[in-house]
């Protein structure tokens, strides 16, 4: 699974079209999509599963940085300098040749291992981060909608993105084959416990069940507190917008969601207003922040935490306002 001949033989096809193509699947997977399409899936599609969704994709982020420094392994384009870097135009700088596996089920090189181990500014490969994310986005998507394009999209995002890590050099085979199963049981996880019960567990009905709801309550606002307080240093912005992702749930479970309108055109002009807004309402006070305060990992915390809830409340009462979408919280 971490053999570079399949990287190779992958590669042996490349083109400037599939190329390109490819870089277009890959970056479906970075930060700017997930930031968009949760935006626009809380401010124009639904308010309640866009919220809940891009909790599920924080915590899959988080889980997989955690697991890419406990396991620590190199990419392929680190252990063997004859694996092409395709999604940038710069020659594969490694001083390794030829360092994959012999083995199905072994590991690249020890020397190769450790030495990426020491060396400051690695970014680790195993699990894939494209693959776990693609799996619980678009396999929510799936879930929580029976529109066949919808599944004909979801599956080809669930099968190109993760090839094109692949083809463009980013990722052993075990890397993305563990990235589906991370992916996979915390699809199964959120499908338990949300996506079953048609997200009971945020219906201002779940506040009478006291104990459900305490324990529920517990898990939103103490995860983020916890990862961050034992892991400081992993991805910080991602506990911190996870903890203002989370308030929001509990603060809309009790108060009720802001409805959307059943007007396509309304919901259109909703996200694109949030999307607009919540963006230049970000900067700013993320400049504002880092200009005026040191900037420590407790102020990336607290200050993604605050930028992330406040931002998203702020949006929604001037969508109100704009009348783009209803504030007087249908409690169900």
């Amino acid at each position: 699974m971490f053999h570079t001949e399949i990287i190779h033989f992958i590669q042996s096809f490349e083109t400037e079209l599939l190329t390109k193509i490819f870089l277009f699947f890959t970056a479906l997977g970075y930060k700017e999509f997930f930031f968009g399409f949760t935006i626009i899936f809380i401010f124009g599609v639904d308010f309640k599963k866009g919220l809940a969704l891009t909790h599920v994709i924080i915590i899959t982020g988080l889980l997989t940085e955690l697991l890419k420094q406990l396991f620590s392994l190199p990419r392929p384009y680190h252990v063997d300098n004859k694996i092409k870097m395709l999604w940038t135009n710069k020659s594969n700088p490694s001083k390794f040749t030829g360092g994959g596996t012999d083995s199905f089920f072994g590991l690249p090189a020890e020397d190769i291992i450790q030495y990426y181990r020491t060396k400051t500014g690695t970014i680790f490969g195993l699990p894939s981060g494209h693959t776990s994310t693609a799996v619980t986005i678009w396999g929510s998507l799936i879930l929580l909608y029976k529109n066949n394009w919808i599944k004909f999209i979801s599956v080809l995002m669930l099968t190109a993105i993760p090839f094109s890590r692949l083809y463009l050099g980013r990722h052993f085979l075990g890397d993305v084959l563990a990235g589906y199963l991370l992916g996979g049981l915390l699809l199964l996880f959120f499908y338990n416990i949300y996506y079953k019960n048609r997200f009971r567990r945020f219906s201002s009905r779940s506040i009478k069940y006291s104990k459900k709801f305490f324990i529920h309550l517990i898990y939103l606002l103490f995860t983020p507190l916890i990862i961050f307080v034992i892991f400081p240093h992993v991805h910080t912005e991602l506990s911190g917008a996870l903890l203002g992702i989370n308030f929001l749930l509990v603060v809309f479970t009790a108060k009720g969601f802001p409805i959307l309108y059943s007007s396509l055109g309304k919901r259109i002009a909703s996200a694109f207003t949030a999307l607009v807004f919540f963006s230049a309402s970000s900067f700013i006070l993320y400049f504002i922040l880092s200009t005026l305060l040191e900037q420590t990992d407790l102020l990336k915390f607290v200050s993604t935490a605050f930028i992330t809830g406040f931002g998203i409340w702020l949006t929604a009462k001037i969508c109100a306002g704009l009348k783009l979408l209803h504030l007087d919280h249908y409690k169900d």
